[in-house]
């Protein structure tokens, strides 16, 4: 695990020759049959490299390209960017500006630019300058998961079967066989819970938390202690312990795929300052169902959300928004999932795609329609206190993320409550088929967050 803070440095910037090996690539090239390919040499003190980059398409200093990925290992003595998914001829061009963290100073090469068929590309082209910029971009976060287990001073794990508040089917547990690291990647991958504990103890023993594990973190609808039958699931569910207002949050995942799987990345209040849920908000960065066949809205399709309310309500359905995979479900690659977030608004993207995106303008409480705004005096309240990030993996629930109805083949129904996990465990000779070992599990490359 690695937490970067990257001190602002009050300096004149200047374009000095001496800097531009840190963020100049020795090569940009295509790749065959198709793809593209970028190289940063390694120097002492690199930490991360971030290649953002156009095809025919000029890109004007630091503005996102429409593909942009963090480079956070290197591969022997480079920082190597491959995409292999992006078509390229010859005659077109590439756009493209790099971004270096060294020794804690942040670098960027702008305005560069490569012809395809042309000489190979030392990142010499196109009359950009190297900009040291300490003070601009600020890396207050990087877990990178380079550790052999999770690092508990970071993350904390949930422990409890409380059901998230829908209904879901697992226990959250710190058990390393649902939640380890692996290649330098977080992986959550949920298991049956008689597989880990027994088929007796599955059906005859309660779930106490407290007892199996030293502690329990929600008591809410019995999450302390309950039948293990209404728990047929065990999965994984970490939060970080630091938390920010404001920032870039980019998470490099690949979501899972399997029959009712339910991956999210979010975030929640760390001092639910405006009270219980959702009167203090919910940010959900990504959520997917991990179904292959689930009418138009399974691993084909994700979906950022806002959750917050004044009264009782919950006002998501104005501050939501999907997208659907261009030629690919979501589980078969890994994806920059990215919110940037301030004061005016927050935008959320997938490889620089956008999924939703949502303006303060005159303030929540106004968007809502409400008469009075109660506690929530600032414009952007309730988003505008610390947020902490979560990663999971629930599986099921009868809350209604999985609606009835939209296939035939949903083994229990959201009117079932408790007795919905029984159903769910009764089938699985029917589910389980569709979870092909790790491709179950959602996978995390790295955790990033950035303030300006």
């Amino acid at each position: 695990m690695l937490v970067v803070e990257l001190l602002s440095i009050c300096l004149v910037v200047v374009a000095q020759v001496s800097y531009a090996n840190i963020a100049t690539p020795s090569r940009v090239v295509a790749l065959s049959p198709k793809g593209i390919e970028f190289a940063v040499p390694d120097s002492p003190g690199i930490s991360l490299v971030a290649f953002h980059y156009n095809i025919n398409k000029r890109l004007p200093r630091v503005k996102a390209g429409q593909w942009n990925y963090d480079v956070t290992r290197k591969t022997g003595n480079e920082w190597v960017h491959r995409n292999t998914a992006v078509s390229i001829r010859n005659g077109d061009t590439v756009y493209y500006w790099v971004f270096a963290i060294k020794n804690g100073g942040g670098y960027h090469l702008t305005d560069q630019k490569w012809t395809v068929g042309g000489a190979p590309s030392t990142g010499t082209g196109g009359g950009g300058s190297v900009i040291p910029q300490p003070g601009v971009s600020k890396v207050v976060f990087l877990e990178n998961f380079d550790a052999g287990s999770v690092d508990t001073k970071v993350w904390k794990y949930d422990v409890s079967g409380w059901g998230g508040g829908n209904g879901e089917f697992q226990a959250y547990t710190p058990d390393k066989r649902t939640t380890y690291i692996k290649d330098g990647k977080l992986v959550i991958l949920p298991k049956l819970t008689e597989d880990l504990l027994g088929n007796n103890f599955y059906q005859n023993e309660e779930f106490d938390f407290k007892k199996r594990y030293g502690t329990c973190t929600q008591d809410h609808n019995q999450g302390c202690k309950k039948p293990a039958k209404y728990l047929p699931m065990m999965s994984g569910r970490i939060s970080t312990i630091a938390a920010w207002r404001y920032g870039r949050f980019t998470i490099r995942a690949k979501m899972p795929r399997g029959d009712w799987l339910w991956p999210a990345i979010w975030l929640l209040p760390k001092d639910w300052f405006y009270g219980t849920w959702p009167k203090s908000g919910e940010i959900d960065i990504v959520e997917t169902r991990g179904n292959r066949a689930y009418g138009d809205i399974g691993i084909q399709s994700i979906g950022s959300t806002l959750h917050w309310g004044l009264y009782g309500d919950n006002q998501w359905g104005r501050t939501h928004g999907s997208v659907k995979a261009n030629s690919e479900v979501w589980g078969q690659q890994f994806h920059d999932y990215v919110l940037d977030w301030d004061a005016n608004g927050m935008k959320f993207t997938v490889d620089g795609r956008k999924m939703f995106q949502v303006s303060t303008g005159d303030g929540y409480c106004r968007k809502a329609g409400y008469q009075n705004c109660g506690a929530w005096k600032e414009r952007d309240a309730p988003f505008n206190k610390p947020f902490y990030i979560i990663l999971n993996v629930a599986v099921g629930g009868t809350g209604g993320f999985f609606p009835d109805g939209v296939v035939g083949n949903k083994p229990w129904k959201n009117s079932d409550g408790w007795n919905g996990a029984i159903n769910f465990y009764n089938a699985r000779n029917q589910w389980l088929k569709t979870w092909d070992g790790e491709e179950a599990a959602m996978q995390v490359d790295y955790v990033k967050v950035e303030k300006n």
